[in-house]
């Protein structure tokens, strides 16, 4: 069988065509308010049919639209609060019961929204003007988003919003569709320039590299420097690539992501009963995480020294706020900077009020500012180095064990158990949900049967009469049950 992976590659800052890429997000960004646009006004045309078909569905929401503008002036009053979310599930059930039974309406405004959707996309691709057109693979991916978030919200009961314009991050795309060596691009035809919308020079000594990106419709190119730590294997087909950004302090940190078809064989195995997985965090210099038998696996203690590192960095930036304030609170320039609730805000505006600040206070801005920058780097560094470390663990797990069962690991309940406790922030160390997710892809990989004590049954044939079956059920109820109290008007 084939197997989709994902191989992140991290970027340095733009060389050129920033511009080009920023301005394509902005079009991508108006191109999904239009469809979250098209979904509300279906939205709203299908509840007024059917509140015109069921006066009690009318009824219930006069009321909830009555008690939302009483809750506005009355924001403690439990009572209607309560009665709100009573008549919220009313709500929802009356919709699904008249959704069943006027299925030809349902029908005909779906056909409506996608006849909308397609006109949307058509007129940013083929009809708009040369400057205004998305490119075709990122006018894909925010179709794929909308489809996405359409369901989830559906399942969620919760609407589609706009693009929030304080977002910070980004991505755009290029789809591979075919090549003259197949589906896909071998990774040779990204390095010698076959592909003209994705190309990779060779990378020297470092793993440094330089990619060229295609970002719009009219051809312009991003081109970054990249660090390709890790080769993919030779028979990988790359079917899309996926130019990512996100804040980070203050800069932007960007990631290649390319999509890979790996084409191979898993060798699956299977087993009545597996070997029992234990997870633990027990903090003994270094922290036992998992155990397995007689043999037990621990982040190793320089791991856990950098974490201990990044907690003094912080506790310093907290200490320096407090020594700050309580020097400078009453200053009429530096005060009401550093009482801005974000840190980004008082480092950007007391850099901008330097010229009207004594020398000690640009002297603290100088050290606050350093640890700043440095924090977020360093988490990110440990924990992803964390999350390798359970992936080589997992590795070894699915490759020696014919099976492997899990344990039924409730970590909402020992995290509320935990609260305040040292083993607290233990397991915060240890996040051996994340170990978890790292056991059952890499098993899933290897054709490693799992057995999970909290779930299904992975690799196992579907049994509606299974335990498991009963299991899943009971949680699906239980989880719209508290979705359902959780919807707000607002």
């Amino acid at each position: 069988m084939n197997s989709v992976v994902v191989y992140a590659y991290g970027c340095g800052q733009p060389v050129s065509g920033l511009d080009h890429a920023l301005a394509e997000h902005a079009r991508c960004a108006r191109f999904w308010d239009a469809l979250v646009a098209i979904d509300s006004d279906i939205e709203r045309q299908m509840l007024t049919r059917a509140r015109a078909d069921d006066p009690e569905l009318d009824t219930v929401m006069t009321r909830i639209a009555e008690l939302s503008a009483h809750l506005a002036e009355h924001p403690g009053d439990k009572g209607a609060r309560a009665e709100r979310r009573r008549l919220f599930r009313e709500q929802r059930q009356r919709l699904a019961a008249w959704r069943k039974t006027a299925r030809d309406v349902v029908r005909e405004f779906e056909r409506e929204r996608i006849a909308r959707v397609t006109a949307a996309r058509q007129a940013v691709t083929t009809d708009a003007k040369a400057e205004d057109r998305i490119y075709w693979g990122n006018s894909n991916r925010v179709l794929q988003s909308y489809d996405t978030g359409r369901r989830v919200a559906r399942l969620k009961g919760r609407r589609l919003r706009p693009y929030d314009p304080e977002r910070d991050d980004g991505v755009l795309t290029v789809q591979i569709q075919r090549t003259r060596s197949g589906l896909g691009a071998a990774h040779a035809e990204l390095m010698d320039g076959t592909f003209a919308h994705l190309q990779i020079t060779q990378p020297d000594a470092r793993g440094q590299a330089r990619v060229s990106m295609r970002v719009d419709a009219a051809g312009h190119h991003i081109v970054l420097p990249v660090w390709l730590h890790r080769p993919m294997p030779p028979q990988a087909r790359v079917k899309a690539a996926q130019l990512v950004w996100r804040r980070r302090a203050d800069r932007f940190r960007w990631q290649l992501c390319l999509t890979v078809d790996m084409q191979q064989e898993f060798r699956v195995r299977t087993a009545s009963s597996g070997v029992p997985v234990e997870f633990d965090w027990q903090d003994q210099g270094e922290l036992e995480v998992m155990r397995i038998g007689e043999k037990i696996w621990r982040l190793p203690m320089h791991w856990m020294q950098r974490l201990d590192a990044i907690e003094r960095m912080q506790g310093q930036l907290d200490d320096a706020l407090n020594e700050a304030r309580r020097r400078w609170g009453e200053h009429e320039v530096m005060g009401p900077l550093l009482a801005l609730p974000r840190w980004r805000d008082r480092i950007r505006e007391i850099a901008l009020a330097r010229p009207r600040l004594a020398e000690d206070m640009i002297r603290w801005w100088v050290h606050a500012r350093r640890l700043w920058l440095a924090i977020p780097g360093a988490r990110a560094h440990a924990l992803g180095h964390r999350r390798e470390i359970y992936r080589q663990w997992a590795r070894e797990v699915a490759s020696s064990y014919a099976a492997i069962q899990l344990p039924d690991l409730d970590i909402a309940r020992i995290a509320r158990e935990e609260r305040g406790e040292p083993e607290n922030a233990a397991r915060h160390r240890a996040a051996v949900h994340t170990l978890r997710d790292e056991l059952i892809w890499q098993c899933t990989k290897a054709g490693t049967p799992v057995f999970d004590a909290s779930g299904a049954v992975l690799n196992a044939p579907k049994n509606g009469e299974s335990k498991a079956w009963a299991r899943r059920k009971a949680a699906k109820a239980q989880r719209s049950q508290m979705d359902a109290q959780a919807v707000d008007s607002a």
